[in-house]
């Protein structure tokens, strides 16, 4: 229903072979601090609030329509798994089905693919909503706060779209959405007490 191009497509598991920890242990971090850097120093919070204010709408309005689209983001990506059971014939409770569940290996990639999209999207939602609601309340930037909550939905939107309906490689754009604002808090709350002590 969502995913149109499903049966005209062969879905590929995606090349993510190599050792990732350097780049997790490293190279994140530093992003992330790099971006709540960039957040603090280029103010962020004015030119979110600006954002807002230039909509007509109060802040209480924009974080209450954000929170509620993570909650639709969560309803779409389970959708898309859903429509992927019908499709490809994978009852509840699989998860990963092998080739006995569903005969062609190009089908279960592509089941497999809005599954991700929706664990990624779990996996990492808790996380997410807690920095960007402890952003504005705790960290003052309630302005940045849920405009990043709106972009980061947005993205995951984009994600969860791109991979379901397209594979792998159509995830990274949705993601780069997402992760800047998720980056940018991230970095802000690691950097707060710098910023208490007046070290930035």
């Amino acid at each position: 229903f969502f995913c149109p191009t499903h049966s005209n497509m062969a879905f590929k598991a995606s090349d993510e072979s190599g050792n990732p920890g350097m780049f997790l242990l490293i190279v994140v971090p530093l992003m992330n601090l790099a971006t709540g850097y960039a957040f603090i120093k280029f103010s962020g919070e004015e030119k979110a609030k600006a954002l807002v204010e230039s909509s007509g709408l109060s802040l209480k309005t924009v974080m209450m329509f954000a929170i509620g689209m993570y909650a639709m983001v969560n309803v779409f990506l389970t959708t898309l798994v859903e429509d992927a059971r019908r499709k490809y014939g994978v009852g509840k409770p699989i998860h990963h089905p092998t080739e006995k569940d569903v005969k062609n290996a190009s089908d279960r990639i592509a089941f497999l693919c809005s599954l991700r999209a929706h664990h990624n999207f779990v996996e990492y939602g808790h996380v997410a909503v807690l920095l960007f609601l402890g952003t504005g309340h705790y960290g003052d930037c309630p302005y940045f706060a849920a405009v990043g909550l709106l972009t980061y939905c947005f993205g995951r939107f984009v994600y969860g779209l791109g991979y379901s309906c397209f594979g792998p490689s159509a995830r990274g754009f949705g993601f780069f959405i997402g992760l800047l604002p998720l980056m940018a808090v991230t970095g802000h709350a690691i950097l707060m007490p710098a910023v208490e002590l007046q070290l930035l």
